[in-house]
């Protein structure tokens, strides 16, 4: 056993909070005198401006001035595997979804196992310092940053999925606004009411300019201050924190869109979806549309508790099968452009012939099941074809692969 003589610890301790020191200060430095004058216009304004110029956008082209993708998905999981038996699958599949999408619209996407800081910035916090980083200017110097030079970043936690994959954020509406911030949220729960669940920090639209920069840099303030101790909801409730308290300084430039579902919460829409259709089965908050994106907050499929907090089997398998609907429904939007789709949602099985709709034809399945009989025949007989002319009767067994073949051997072979 390794012994740590108290000298050694003390200079572990002094070089570790010298990192965290670095950490922040990297995240934070050259913003906190930005955006001084940006106050004045209020968020219904904003939203007002936004609604008169917003609308489905199918098939944007996602390249910004230079040729950079427009929009940058960032999302993040744990660095250690998943404790429950599905979670690594579902993760995997959360990761093929916004990599689909992104490649639709010609974006880019940032995945992230990395633990910025060990502690202020850990767990829900992480999001802050990536995001930081990932929008921090380039230097003169070349001694970093500039990691995303394009103009939007896309934070989406590793449980929400992108369900309706034609859909592109209404981007020249929020230019025309000058908004940098959007989110799903409810304004009075926000900035009067103080209430973190007023907003969701799971999905943000973040603009990379001088103004988030500076709002990231107080958001990173706030997990390390005596405030921290009096949030609930993490990084959620310190964001609502800043909108709540100096909304002259945050509140014209944050938009909390309800314009479409940015934000769909998983248990109104599982059991909703319909193969093929563009239409839900019964409406959600007023539209029958698939949503944007559906978020399964809660529901710690890869670390095991249920959308309820309960540590519960169930719980976690209403999860993941809500999950596995959403994703097969959105992942046959993309499978449609190379004949494919899944054979119905909630399996990963795909099909590409025999579907008429939502059937099968039995005549075509009959046929192609005859085709692939030939065609495996036609493949064996071929091989013991290419033996019999290359090998004598003998050492047919070893051209075949087999150390000994007999007849009965064969038949059986054959039935495989």
């Amino acid at each position: 056993m390794v012994q740590v003589r108290p000298h050694h610890l003390a200079l572990l301790v002094i070089l570790t909070v010298a990192l965290h020191a670095l950490q922040v200060a990297y995240v934070t430095s050259e913003t906190a005198e930005s955006v001084a004058g940006d106050g004045g216009r209020s968020a219904s304004s904003a939203a007002t401006h936004v609604r008169r110029a917003a609308g489905t956008s199918v098939g944007q082209s996602g390249t910004a001035v230079g040729g950079r993708p427009q929009l940058l998905i960032v999302t993040a999981t744990q660095p250690a595997p998943c404790t429950t038996a599905h979670g690594d699958h579902v993760i995997q599949l959360s990761l093929k979804n916004k990599l689909q999408y992104a490649t639709l619209h010609g974006y880019a996407v940032w995945p992230s196992t990395e633990l910025l800081s060990p502690w202020d910035l850990g767990g829900q916090w992480n999001k802050v310092a990536l995001l930081s980083v990932l929008m921090e200017p380039r230097r003169a110097d070349g001694g970093g940053g500039g990691a995303y030079e394009g103009e939007w970043l896309l934070w989406m936690d590793d449980d929400a999925i992108v369900v309706d994959m034609r859909f592109t954020f209404p981007f020249a509406a929020y230019d025309a606004a000058g908004v940098d911030l959007v989110m799903w949220g409810d304004e009075r729960m926000t900035y009067v009411d103080n209430n973190s669940e007023g907003i969701n920090t799971g999905i943000m639209l973040l603009r990379v300019s001088d103004w988030s920069r500076a709002l990231l840099a107080e958001w990173t303030r706030i997990a390390s201050s005596a405030v921290r101790e009096s949030l609930s909801n993490h990084d959620q409730g310190g964001l609502v924190h800043l909108l709540h308290h100096a909304p002259e300084r945050w509140r014209a430039k944050t938009l909390l869109e309800r314009n479409f579902t940015m934000n769909g919460h998983w248990p109104e829409y599982a059991g909703r979806f319909v193969r093929g259709s563009r239409s839900l089965r019964g409406a959600v908050w007023g539209s029958d549309g698939p949503p944007f994106i559906v978020h399964f907050s809660g529901c710690q499929m890869c670390r095991g508790h249920s959308f309820n907090g309960t540590w519960t089997e169930a719980g976690v398998e209403d999860c993941r099968l809500a999950f596995m609907e959403a994703f097969t429904y959105a992942d046959d939007e993309v499978l449609e452009r190379i004949g494919l789709h899944h054979l119905r949602l909630g399996q990963m099985s795909v099909w590409s012939k025999c579907a008429s709709g939502n059937t099968l034809q039995i005549e075509c399945l009959r046929a192609d099941f005859l085709s692939k009989l030939r065609n495996r025949t036609r493949v064996e007989m071929s091989a013991i074809d290419e033996c019999g002319r290359r090998a004598p009767s003998e050492a047919l067994a070893s051209c075949l692969g087999y150390r000994t073949l007999s007849q009965k051997k064969l038949c059986v072979i054959a039935s495989d």
